[in-house]
């Protein structure tokens, strides 16, 4: 399907989404609750892609193990979500909840495998090749859909093999454009980001019928992004920046 015109135009439009100012007060208050102190990570009072795009880059750069990197993966994922979450008041208490665990653990601190979890599905996206070898290695599938470099996180996250408590698609396919921007979210190789908001257009929009949290949904969405980004010679990120500037219409 060609590129929805209303896309188009917007796309056209070159506009940049504007940096996200966070509460830092709630953030360190949460935070704090799990032994996290939100201060020793420099992350500023706005975010805007670029921001976040650098600070997972660089914070990932030590290693993607709780073992290696555990302050690292632990300032990434709260900037990813501060971003998300923007001013929402609930982000804090659902980010410091993830990051234990969830509140069925009665953890007070960050949970090692919430740290492993989240590197895992950052190298799943990082190195193909490792993928590749990681779900012929255990069998993964969803359904007849075949699956590639683009899905291997999200499949990973989205089930019990790697899922964490308290982080659905919406979020965590936030984390996978994080990581797969590199520091540079205008690089083509970006994952797209799926999010209710998006999912909704997409289905008003497009000729595909997306459904919440599935796989091969997500595959598909991938794939029509990158064709579209194509088509109009912009990158898969403008593109999905794109349509969420529409759903804000």
């Amino acid at each position: 399907m060609p590129i929805p015109p209303t896309l188009k135009a917007q796309i056209s439009l070159n506009t940049v989404q504007p940096a996200f100012a966070i509460n830092v007060d709630s953030w360190r208050e949460w935070l704090n609750g799990v032994g996290v102190n939100f201060d020793d990570f420099g992350i500023p009072d706005r975010l805007d892609r670029m921001a976040v795009s650098t600070i997972v880059h660089e914070r990932l750069a030590n290693g993607l193990t709780s073992a290696s990197n555990a302050s690292g993966i632990t300032c990434a994922y709260i900037a990813v979500n501060a971003w998300g979450y923007g001013d929402a008041g609930y982000g804090p208490h659902r980010v410091a909840e993830a990051l234990a665990g969830g509140p069925q653990t009665g953890h007070r601190t960050v949970d090692s495998t919430v740290l492993d979890r989240l590197g895992e599905g950052a190298k799943l996206v990082l190195d193909p090749d490792y993928a590749r070898a990681s779900a012929e290695t255990q069998g993964w599938k969803a359904g007849d859909f075949e699956l590639d470099p683009s899905t291997y996180g999200y499949y990973y996250l989205n089930n019990d093999v790697g899922h964490v408590r308290g982080l659905g698609p919406a979020f965590f396919t936030k984390w996978l454009w994080a990581v797969s921007t590199q520091g540079d979210p205008e690089t083509a190789s970006a994952l797209p980001i799926l999010d209710k908001r998006v999912l909704t257009w997409m289905n008003a929009n497009s000729d595909l019928e997306l459904v919440d949290g599935r796989t091969p949904s997500y595959g598909k969405y991938v794939e029509r992004i990158r064709e579209w980004a194509r088509e109009a010679d912009t990158t898969p990120g403008r593109v999905e920046e794109a349509i969420f500037a529409l759903t804000a219409r």
